[in-house]
């Protein structure tokens, strides 16, 4: 997708061609109270999914301006996210954030949550999750905190949708 995009402090979103820089268009959400955008991605669809971190709630707009989803993220206070293709499921949404959980939503379902878990160290504290990602062999999950201590869940193999095998994994912690 030839699509870049940026989320300012006002809330609004700027998309561009990527390889000639070309204006597409604003997109301004309905929202009057709408703060600062954060972790502004795009699906493979050129579907925008961004965080308001002024209220903590997750969006997904199209990238002709409509809103499709929004769910409340206050409960994680995410300060991560990525957009993972889960075959046979879709594109989901991960998020984990400082109040130490992680998040699994289905894109395609609007924004439903598949998988939820809490990350804790031994004596059973939150740990405040500051970044994840997915390996390139798609079978761990990276959750770093801000201690830099790293969470390498191994994903099995036989599992091809990441909400079912991050449940199993997290659980195995």
């Amino acid at each position: 997708m030839d699509l870049v995009a940026s989320g300012s402090q006002d809330g609004t979103v700027i998309l561009h061609e990527l390889r000639r820089g070309k204006y597409i268009r604003t997109i301004s959400p309905n929202s009057s109270r709408l703060g600062r955008i954060s972790m502004l991605k795009i699906t493979s669809l050129g579907d925008l999914v961004f965080i308001d971190s002024h209220e903590f709630k997750l969006y997904h707009y199209s990238m002709n301006g409509q809103m499709l989803a929004c769910v409340d993220a206050t409960a994680e206070r995410p300060s991560a996210m990525l957009i993972h293709y889960a075959r046979g499921i879709g594109e989901l949404v991960v998020t984990c954030g400082e109040r130490g959980k992680v998040y699994v939503r289905n894109i395609n379902q609007k924004m439903k949550t598949v998988a939820r878990r809490p990350i804790s160290d031994a004596e059973g504290n939150p740990i405040y999750l500051s970044g994840i990602e997915v390996a390139p062999d798609q079978r761990h999950v990276i959750l770093s905190s801000y201690n830099q201590i790293l969470v390498v869940p191994v994903l099995p193999e036989a599992v091809s949708a990441l909400s079912v095998a991050l449940s199993d994994a997290i659980s195995s912690i």
